[in-house]
């Protein structure tokens, strides 16, 4: 990991001292906005300047005397836009911006009934587009909402879009999807942030808490409700959510903001016991900074501290005496009790994040990101039980970079479980995971019916676990995954396209590599609608925990010295294997033969309770003598 760093230093000095190059060779932009019903200035009108490519270069409002000036662009053809609320919008295509000289933009603006804003999206092709031009059901959460909207997560953004199933099991625990069922731990919904995965490596759990993008830094969420393997990738057949965050070119200054809040005194029965929560609550204070480095970089970082008291549960599962059967765990005295047991329901996590933005030109730019999230106390629920996460760090480190349609990133995401322990077991949890990947996309045109996007990824899971998680199965239990796309939109009249797409896959524990077709017909009526038929086989890779989980989910006693141990197993290569021919001694045809640890050494014995249960009286019987 430390040579993924160096090399990520490496890669954002060459680009900064590209930029220093650059920096002299620049021009300027003024002019003055006015109203077409007798002239006068306009404040506060909103002047955006656009890269041949769509991109957004520039931003700037008018003065209070209508008025403007952008100064640092590249020599070069722009499209100006001026927009106002409740006005028309006007747009100057090929306005030239000549290397020290001074381009000019006067424009009039007519009022018009206000309208709803214009919803864009990335999660297709990675390049803004029309919600109601997608190929898929995009909803889109802008930033005003977000704005509005308090939220400890961002799934608590996703509570309005519809055909989506949240389930919550505390303050920041959730699951999400979007089709089939909901579950503890689940990681069915390809979540993205920025393009890049969002999941705990190895695990691909989503836990939103360890996100490390804060409120105050999501631009827009995109949730796609259908299968999306062809565009996506593998592992999208749930549906698919992308997080978008805000770049600093567009939103520089320094935001800082206070939250708080207490519940209301609830009861509720924890074993024997009536018990009240007492008005228990949480707070949180995030902060943000975004600034210009000059006219071709831009940097941010945000940060979020959050604490709070978690809902009060008693799991009958969870024994009141983890303290003293597992003393390494450091439970702090006077935690376990009969009503609550070991929980401790102090939640506290802190995340930060930074990023910096380099445009050398209007058609290309590159973005460093790094982020962590610390979860110094959590619970966490999970198929076999409460987890309490003391100390797991998440981190994620992420380089792209973009050049008129084309798209290129490799990102590397990091699990430190710190002191992290089952609930039920008090097994201890190590996971040291990691997941690396590496994108790249291309878009071209065959004249103006035609567009094409194709594509490439790949992914290096490697899971560390210290066979606390995948048992034995840790030194075998690393999966590499390779996968191609080609999407095409024919554009068959103004109203009418075709969407056609197919990808392929290939994941090293299995066999065969996976097509995933698309087809689909968009038809749009008018501007702001559109109805859809479409043909999607999609395609979900077995997990890590699908293929090589070996942990112990709990303990069957069954007298003095002698008790089951429960596993739960992930599938192996030959899948699982049971003898029902009766071929054990004393077995018939029909019977399974099994083991049993009441008498190990006789290997496989038929597996019949009346013929066992003597021998298992035998066992658990006190001895005398």
């Amino acid at each position: 990991m430390a040579r993924a760093y160096r090399t990520f230093a490496l890669v954002l000095a060459l680009v900064l001292g590209t930029v220093a190059t650059a920096l002299a060779q620049s021009g300027t932009l003024t002019g003055k906005v006015t109203l077409t019903t007798g002239g006068r200035p306009m404040a506060g009108a909103v002047v955006t300047v656009l890269s041949p490519g769509g991109v957004e270069v520039a931003r700037t409002s008018t003065r209070s005397d209508g008025s403007f000036r952008i100064a640092g662009l590249s020599a070069g053809s722009y499209t100006v836009r001026v927009s106002s609320i409740g006005y028309t919008v006007r747009e100057f295509p090929g306005t030239t911006v000549a290397a020290g000289g001074t381009g000019t933009v006067d424009a009039s603006l007519e009022q018009q009934p206000a309208r709803l804003e214009e919803v864009s999206v990335t999660v297709v092709s990675k390049s803004p587009e029309k919600v109601t031009e997608a190929p898929a059901a995009v909803f889109a959460i802008t930033r005003t909402e977000i704005a509005e909207r308090p939220a400890l997560t961002v799934i608590d953004h996703l509570k309005s879009v519809p055909g989506v199933d949240i389930s919550t099991g505390g303050l920041v625990q959730s699951n999400v999807v979007a089709r089939g069922f909901n579950n503890i731990f689940s990681g069915t919904l390809l979540t993205l942030i920025d393009y890049r995965y969002a999941a705990v490596p190895s695990l691909r759990v989503n836990v939103a808490t360890f996100f490390p993008t804060s409120n105050e830094d999501i631009e827009r969420v995109e949730f796609v409700l259908g299968p999306g393997a062809a565009l996506y990738g593998p592992n999208s057949s749930n549906g698919v959510l992308n997080i978008i965050t805000r770049s600093p070119f567009t939103s520089t200054g320094n935001t800082i903001s206070l939250e708080g809040g207490a519940r209301a005194g609830s009861n509720y029965v924890s074993g024997p016991s009536t018990l009240t929560d007492n008005g228990a609550g949480i707070w949180r204070v995030t902060g943000r900074s975004a600034m210009r480095l000059g006219t071709k970089a831009a940097f941010k970082i945000s940060g979020n501290y959050l604490k709070g008291n978690e809902w009060r549960f008693r799991d009958s599962a969870e024994p009141a005496t983890l303290d003293v059967l597992k003393p390494g765990l450091n439970i702090p005295p006077g935690r376990c009790n009969p009503s609550t047991g070991c929980r401790d329901f102090n939640l506290e996590q802190w995340s930060g994040e930074a990023r910096l933005d380099v445009r050398p030109n209007v058609n290309s730019e590159v973005i460093g990101t790094y982020g962590m999230t610390d979860a110094k106390n959590l619970i966490e629920y999970t198929g076999i039980g409460a987890g309490q996460a003391r100390d797991w760090k998440y981190s994620t480190a992420q380089l792209r970079y973009r050049y008129k349609r084309f798209f290129i990133q490799g990102f590397g995401n990091f699990s430190n479980s710190g002191d992290t322990y089952l609930l039920r077991s008090g097994n201890p949890i190590d996971d040291k995971s990691r997941v690396w990947s590496a994108q790249f996309q291309h878009g071209f045109d065959f004249g103006t019916k035609e567009t094409v996007l194709y594509g490439a990824d790949y992914i290096y899971t490697d899971a560390r676990t210290g066979g606390t998680i995948n048992g034995r199965n840790e030194d075998d239990d690393t999966i590499k995954e390779i996968g191609g796309y080609l999407h095409s939109v024919t554009h068959l009249s103004p109203r009418i396209d075709f969407v056609g797409a197919l990808r392929l896959d290939k994941n090293s524990r299995l066999q065969s590599a996976v097509l995933s077709p698309r087809v689909a017909m968009v038809f749009k009526p008018s501007a702001d609608q559109s109805f859809r038929l479409t043909f999607n086989r999609a395609f979900s890779t077995p997990d890590n925990n699908n293929l090589f989980l070996d942990i112990v989910a709990g303990n069957i006693p069954l007298g003095p010295g002698l008790s089951y141990n429960v596993r739960a197993l992930g599938v192996p290569a030959t899948g699982f294997q049971f003898r029902a021919n009766g071929g054990c001694a004393g077995g018939t045809a029909g019977n399974l033969c099994m083991r049993t640890p009441f008498n190990p050494a006789a290997g496989q014995l038929p597996a019949q309770a009346a013929r066992l249960w003597g021998a298992a009286l035998a066992a658990v019987a006190p001895s005398t003598g």
